[in-house]
């Protein structure tokens, strides 16, 4: 069996006052070999009415990032799990429609970017470094990330893609936020390759398919046990 693990923040994030602390998680089991999720709008509803319950008010701005597709699956991200989503928002509450942005996140690739230093040599880009022009297909709506230093070795950059927007965010935005959310991940002190979120995820995933092969009982859905 395959698993499909969902976490959300549900004390809100914003450009100016990034919170995102407190966090929802579910996952479902599903066949092997299963790459899209049955389970989003369940998923979606609940993180929706969780987030409400702890701010007040829903959201106004959704950001999703994918992890585990390869290039040849975005169209099935988008036509078959964006949707998921926004039957969601209206089980919600029929008159909503926040923004939603869908990025898919990939760490596997050969690219690698270096910095020509004052005496000719080649150095690793620093953290923060975003490459957006001349090596993307869609500028504006792909990017590379340098989210880490090293001190040994060749540092490896993150790929994105925006395979859904509707935030209408300024590209520069979008790196930023997503450059911001590699500092969000509790079991170490500086950045990770991902948003902090895809790598809990991650967690739990690893934490069900490999050791208790049975989604985890309701009430740690608000609780980082997984870690």
């Amino acid at each position: 069996m395959s698993v499909a693990a969902f976490v959300s923040t549900t004390n809100g994030l914003s450009e100016n006052n990034l919170t995102g602390t407190k966090y929802y998680s579910r996952c479902a089991l599903q066949e092997k070999g299963q790459e899209f999720s049955d389970n989003l709008e369940v998923f979606m509803k609940d993180a929706l009415l969780k987030y409400s319950k702890n701010t007040g008010k829903l959201p106004d701005r959704i950001f999703v990032y994918r992890d585990g597709v390869s290039d040849g699956q975005f169209t099935g991200v988008k036509e078959y799990e964006v949707p998921q989503m926004e039957k969601a928002f209206k089980s919600v509450n029929p008159a909503y429609e926040p923004k939603l942005s869908v990025i898919v996140v990939k760490k596997r690739g050969n690219s690698r970017f270096f910095l020509k230093g004052i005496r000719g040599e080649f150095l690793n880009a620093p953290m923060g470094t975003v490459i957006d022009k001349g090596i993307v297909k869609k500028p504006g709506a792909e990017f590379y990330l340098i989210s880490q230093s090293t001190n040994q070795g060749t540092v490896s950059p993150t790929h994105y893609h925006v395979v859904h927007g509707e935030n209408e965010l300024l590209p520069e935005r979008m790196q930023n936020l997503t450059f911001r959310l590699t500092h969000m991940y509790y079991n170490w002190p500086g950045q990770i390759r991902v948003p902090g979120l895809c790598h809990y995820a991650q967690k739990l995933a690893h934490l069900v398919g490999e050791s208790l092969h049975q989604p985890p009982r309701p009430e740690l859905e608000e609780l980082l046990y997984f870690l």
